[in-house]
């Protein structure tokens, strides 16, 4: 099995994640649920690219120290499913053997389980200690631990000039006889322990979680691990912000629930491999990084961690320098070889600022919690940057990238996706990000309901400012009189509580603008405008002015929470029925029955049934029947409850 390529040797070299980038939350390691079950091979099939991934370098207490990078070092991807847990490490080690005659004295790997997570000191019926051996760099021998149904695969790898570089394992173990249940939230023991025979001896242990030897007949020495339902696929997805991040560089609590993705892939500079030979990375610290992303429906969010040990910014172009770069094809076209009008490229160096492709972003950077060498970076993108909106269930291209600068070169780069160095011109190197549909799921917003565009207000007189948000505790209110480009605030650091009465000022007619953001948040905010400011009532235009025809307009905000404002018109005296449906045609209420005048007309919906009951969150109907003397009409609108 040595189907062994260029680009798998560069993607193998840099899936090691430090303990400060960890997919450990609260001691547990968070396992990722796999959209398709990968095939047990020893190849790494995409799914794992989106696997909760943990390096496992905690020494035993036995061991003798290892020589360096090159001697031992080791990185586990866990997924599951409704039938299997999936397991695919790859171990850096430089001299393989299996000469022992005891298997655990022999390259191998031993998993441990205790189905209880009971952290009993002794094993009883629900722990149980697996061991898979190296054979030959090529074959797996199971044991008879292995509940009956395992797969396993190993593959040795190797360098391009012939030097091995360590083995690999793919096992898939069945949840059922491991009294492990296959769903969200299930919680048990774990470990995870490689032993590396050198020398004529096993010279080493890692582990993932343990530092003492003791594992095979102790249970309360395992670590812990949780099924979460996050899903691993080919397409990442992208998770909705659901509190307020304050974009510092330190990790807000908010982020600590959306998983983390390491990268996928190590790129040479250049894309190329000089005489053949090829050059590693110089140590695990070297370079490594993990990122996580999520969105609302104005905003996209980057929270990246980055292993380096020489942080360097002396290069002439901003790309030579140690940084971050985003890439996005909004249209998820993928056009080969070339960028359209919905592809760009963003760049940031570190600790410096931004260098391209976003001029509106907020962003920090930040140091690693765990002390080691590296940074953090923490960077919102507004909707005016990015070439596409975020909205549920919407597809786009994307890639994020680190760039590297050692000895006075940008000597390495990685990437989560694209495995050369041709995404800045070729969008068909991007991969896939989706917004998934979460419509039970309170997005983080301000929206404002009024004043609305083309409204008139009275110069002198009072007027009702109102607005919808969600996770937002305190607002600042500004208005601008010339077109956005200065702004006056009428109100500093007030309550969220939906409503201002903003006393307008005695002023010449003229258009406004209103602005309503997050105090201390200047990137969370909505603006709404131009509207009229009157001196005098008598310049306002007659109300009383007809509509030309019959209509139900789009209601405001959609989605919603709170409540919505349904608009219609009639051009003449009608009967007038307004009923609220959900998608299956079920009637949830009546909110007109009745015959009204010609004019305009609103009539607002809370979210509840007939009876006063909350309904769930989910998509309903609006259907407006009007019947004049004249004509007809029949209308219906999407409305989106978000709680």
């Amino acid at each position: 099995m040595r189907r062994i390529s260029y680009i798998w040797i560069c993607m193998t070299m840099m899936y090691f994640v430090s303990a400060s980038m960890a997919y450990v939350k609260d001691d547990v390691w968070q396992v990722h649920k796999a959209v398709t079950a990968p095939v047990i091979d020893g190849d790494m099939d995409v799914v794992y690219w989106a696997a909760s991934t943990e390096r496992c370098i905690k020494l035993d207490g036995e061991s003798m120290e290892v020589d360096g990078y090159l001697d031992l070092f080791v990185e586990s991807r866990v997924l599951w499913d409704d039938t299997n847990l999936y397991i695919f490490i790859k171990v850096v080690d430089d001299e393989l053997s299996s000469s022992s005659a005891n298997s655990y004295e022999n390259d191998s790997a031993e998993i441990y389980f205790d189905a209880g997570n009971d952290k009993d000191t002794t094993y009883g019926a629900d722990d149980v200690q697996t061991r898979i051996e190296l054979q030959d760099g090529s074959d797996a021998t199971l044991y008879d631990s292995c509940p009956e149904g395992t797969e396993a695969a190993t593959d040795e790898w190797e360098a391009i000039d012939g030097d091995a570089f360590g083995w690999i394992l793919e096992v898939a173990f069945p949840l059922e006889p491991l009294s492990i249940a296959a769903e969200e939230g299930e919680v048990f023991g774990f470990e995870i322990q490689i032993n590396d025979r050198d020398n004529e001896s096993r010279e080493h242990m890692y582990r993932w979680w343990g530092t003492d030897n003791m594992a095979w007949q102790d249970p309360s020495l395992f670590g812990t691990a949780e099924l979460i339902g996050y899903e691993a696929d080919e397409v990442l997805n992208m998770l909705p912000l659901e509190s307020l991040l304050d974009i510092d560089g330190v990790m807000d609590a908010a982020w600590k629930d959306i998983p983390a993705i390491h990268a996928g892939t190590y790129v040479y500079t250049n894309n190329d491999v000089v005489d053949g030979s090829f050059t590693e990375i110089e140590f695990w610290e070297d370079l490594q990084m993990t990122f996580k992303t999520c969105w609302d429906f104005k905003h996209f969010y980057l929270w990246m961690e980055v292993l380096d040990e020489e942080l360097c910014t002396s290069g002439v172009h901003a790309h030579e320098n140690d940084g971050i770069e985003l890439f996005f094809d909004g249209g998820n076209e993928k056009t080969e070889g070339a960028y359209d009008d919905n592809d760009v490229q963003m760049r940031w160096v570190t600790n410096e600022g931004h260098d391209t492709g976003a001029p509106n972003s907020v962003y920090a950077w930040g140091e690693l919690e765990s002390g080691l060498e590296g940074y953090t970076f923490e960077c919102v993108i507004p909707v005016e940057d990015l070439p596409f909106e975020p909205d549920m269930g919407k597809k786009i291209g994307f890639e994020v990238q680190v760039n590297d600068r050692d000895n006075e070169a940008r000597e390495n780069m990685i990437r989560w996706w694209g495995s050369d160095n041709m995404t800045g011109t070729d969008a068909s190197r991007m991969g896939t990000a989706i917004f998934p549909d979460f419509c039970g799921v309170q997005f983080v917003r301000i929206d404002i309901l009024s004043p609305k565009v083309k409204d008139t207000c009275q110069s002198g007189k009072s007027h009702e400012i109102q607005w919808i948000s969600h996770g937002i505790g305190r607002v600042d209110i500004a208005v601008s009189y010339d077109n956005g480009n200065s702004w006056e605030i009428i109100a500093p650091n007030i309550e969220s509580s939906g409503s201002y009465d903003w006393q307008i000022p005695s002023i010449s007619t003229t258009q406004a603008y209103i602005q309503i953001e997050a105090s201390g948040h200047s990137w969370m905010y909505d603006k709404i405008g131009p509207f009229t400011i009157q001196t005098d009532i008598s310049d306002i235009e007659d109300v009383s002015r007809l509509p030309d025809t019959f209509s139900l307009h789009p209601n405001h905000p959609n989605p919603f929470n709170s409540s919505t404002r349904i608009l219609y018109t009639l051009p003449e005296p009608a009967r007038v029925t307004l009923n609220i449906y959900n998608l299956e045609g079920r009637h949830i209420c009546t909110m007109i029955q009745d015959r009204q005048e010609a004019g305009s007309h609103h009539a607002s919906w809370n979210g509840t049934d007939e009876s006063g009951n909350a309904v769930s969150s989910g998509v309903y109907l609006c259907r407006m029947q009007a019947i004049g003397a004249d004509q007809t009409f029949s209308s219906s609108r999407k409305m989106m409850l978000v709680k």
